[in-house]
C-alpha cells in the first residue's frame, strides 16, 4: 500500500515539473525570477500533496480491516485531482501576472535605455568639446612656455661658450679614438677635416694625444702616419706610453696594474673558460715577451675574440690554456654573446665582480651586454689624462678632450674643456661642457676650431651644457 502511494505522490511531482517546464517553454516572456517563483509554487503543492498522502496511506492501514478501503481510494483519487487543477490555476495566473509585469517593465527600460542613451552621449559630446578646447588651450600653453624656456638656454648657451672660448687657453688636444676621432667601424682612417684640425692644432704648438681603452698596435701606427701624435692614454688609463718611430715598442711613461689578489679573484671566477658554468672569453693585457699583447684564455684554441682582436689592428694575440703565469694585467677584457645559448649574461658577470670585488678599488667597468673591462684600483681615462699631462708638464685646466662614451666620463669632467660628439652616449653628453657635430661630421675638428677661437660668434655650436 506505502509503495502504490509513493508511487502517487512521485507522478504529481512529475506532473508539477511538466507544468513548470511548459510554462518556461510555452513562448511567453519569462525571466529567471518567474521560473524561481513557479518552481517554489511547485514544491508546495507538491509537500502538501504528499502530506495528505501520508495521513490518508496511515487511514488506509488503519481502516482496512473495517473494509471501507474502496471508499478511501476514490476519496484519494479526488484529492489527487484537485490539487491538480489548483497547481494549474495557480501556475497559469502566476505566469500571466509575471508576463504583464515583465512587459510593462521591458517597455520602461527600453525607454529608460533610450533616455540614458540620450543623456549619455550629450555628456560625451559636451566633454570632448571641453577636452578639445583645454587641449588647444595647454597645447599654446606649453608651447609659449617651450619657446620662452629655448630662448633663456639658448641665450645662456651662446653666453657662456662665448665665455669659455675667450678665457680657455688650450695647450692639448686630447680625443678618444673609436665613435670619436673615427665612427665605428672605419678602424684607422681619419677623415681629411679631422686631420687638417689636428695638424693645425701641433703647427701651433698645442699637444695632439689620444685617449683610447686599446693597447698600442698596427692601428695606432697607422695613425701616427696620418697625423702627429705625443704621448698617449691606452688600457683605458692604465698605460701611458710614448710613441717609438719603427717597429719598436712604445715607451712606458706610467702604468698601474691589478694587485695579486684581484687576478686571483678573475681566474678562479672564469677558470677553464666558463662563469658559472656558462662560457666567457677572457683576454688580459699585459707585457708578454718584451712587448705590450693581449693574452687569452684558450684552453680550446683560438675564439671569435681572437679574431676580433686581429681585425681591430692590435697585436697579435697570445694563446694560453690558463693565465696563471701572468704577471703585471693591465686589465682584463671579457667577452660573451648574449643572444647565444650557453654564454654567460654579462650583466651577471658585472654583478659578480662588482660584489666580489668590492673595497678593492677595482674598477668594473660595464661596456655593454658584450663586453667589461676589470682595471686597477683608481683607474680610468680620468687618472691616465692627469698623469700625461703631469708628463707633458701641462695643467688640467689647459686640456680639451673629446670623447664620446662611459669611459670617457672622468675625463670629460676633469679638464678645462670638456667636449662630447653629438652623437654620443647620454653620460658622454651629460658629462660635456660642449657637446658638437657627431663623430661622423667632423666633430674633434669643430672642438679644436672652437677652443683655438677660430669660430665667429654665430659659428659657435649648438652646445648643450651639462647641469
Amino acid at each position: 500500500m506505502r509503495s502504490q502511494l509513493g508511487s502517487l505522490g512521485h507522478g504529481l511531482a512529475q506532473k508539477v515539473d511538466q507544468l513548470v517546464g511548459a510554462s518556461t517553454t510555452s513562448g511567453h516572456l519569462v525571466g529567471i525570477p518567474v521560473l524561481l517563483g513557479s518552481c517554489l509554487d511547485s514544491w508546495r503543492f507538491m509537500t502538501t500533496a504528499m502530506q495528505k498522502i501520508t495521513r490518508i496511506g496511515e487511514q488506509l492501514e488503519h481502516k482496512a480491516a473495517t473494509g471501507r478501503l474502496d471508499q478511501l481510494e476514490e476519496r484519494l483519487s479526488k484529492v489527487l485531482q484537485g490539487i491538480e487543477r489548483k497547481a494549474e490555476d495557480m501556475a497559469l495566473r502566476r505566469l500571466e501576472e509575471q508576463v504583464i509585469v515583465l512587459g510593462e517593465g521591458v517597455e520602461g527600460k527600453a525607454e529608460r535605455n533610450e533616455l540614458q542613451k540620450a543623456q549619455e552621449k550629450l555628456q560625451v559630446l559636451r566633454r570632448r568639446g571641453l577636452q578639445q578646447y583645454v587641449g588647444v588651450l595647454s597645447l599654446t600653453t606649453e608651447v609659449i612656455m617651450a619657446t620662452r624656456s629655448f630662448l633663456l638656454v639658448a641665450g645662456l648657451s651662446l653666453t657662456m661658450t662665448t665665455e669659455i672660448s675667450c678665457t680657455f687657453r688650450c695647450k692639448a688636444v686630447i680625443t678618444d679614438v673609436d665613435g670619436t676621432l673615427m665612427p665605428f667601424g672605419t678602424n684607422t682612417k681619419i677623415s681629411e677635416t679631422n686631420q687638417l684640425a689636428l695638424k693645425k692644432a701641433f703647427d701651433e704648438g698645442l699637444a695632439v694625444c689620444v685617449a683610447t681603452g686599446r693597447i698600442p698596435g698596427p692601428w695606432y701606427d697607422e695613425l701616427c702616419a696620418q697625423v702627429p701624435l705625443g704621448p698617449g692614454v691606452f688600457a683605458n688609463g692604465a698605460l701611458v706610453l710614448e710613441p717609438s718611430p719603427g717597429p719598436s715598442s712604445p715607451r712606458i711613461l706610467a702604468a698601474s696594474s691589478l694587485p695579486a689578489s684581484a687576478m686571483q679573484t678573475v681566474l678562479e671566477e672564469t677558470s677553464g673558460g666558463r662563469f658559472g658554468g656558462l662560457r666567457i672569453l677572457v683576454l688580459a693585457a699585459t707585457t708578454w715577451e718584451g712587448s705590450l699583447r693581449y693574452v687569452e684564455l684558450a684552453p680550446e684554441g683560438p675564439t671569435w675574440a681572437t679574431d676580433l682582436i686581429r681585425s681591430a689592428g692590435e697585436p697579435e694575440t697570445v694563446l694560453l690554456p690558463t693565465l696563471k703565469p701572468l704577471r703585471d694585467v693591465y686589465k682584463f677584457v671579457l667577452f660573451t654573446l648574449p643572444k647565444e645559448e650557453g654564454w654567460a649574461a654579462m650583466a651577471d658577470v658585472v654583478d659578480s665582480f662588482q660584489r666580489s670585488l668590492a673595497g678593492t678599488g677595482v674598477t668594473v667597468l660595464d661596456c655593454g651586454a658584450r663586453q667589461c673591462e676589470i682595471l686597477p684600483p683608481g683607474v680610468n681615462k680620468g687618472s691616465g689624462v692627469k698623469k700625461l699631462l703631469e708628463v707633458l708638464g701641462l695643467s688640467l685646466d689647459s686640456a680639451l678632450a673629446c670623447g664620446d662614451a662611459e669611459n670617457d666620463v672622468e675625463m670629460l669632467e676633469m679638464v678645462g674643456l670638456g667636449i662630447a660628439v653629438g652623437d654620443g652616449k647620454p653620460k658622454a653628453l651629460a658629462a660635456a661642457d660642449i657637446v658638437v657635430s657627431p663623430s661622423t661630421q667632423d666633430g674633434v675638428a669643430e672642438a679644436i676650431d672652437f677652443a683655438l677661437g677660430r669660430l665667429a660668434r654665430d659659428e659657435a655650436p649648438d652646445s648643450l651644457l651639462s647641469a
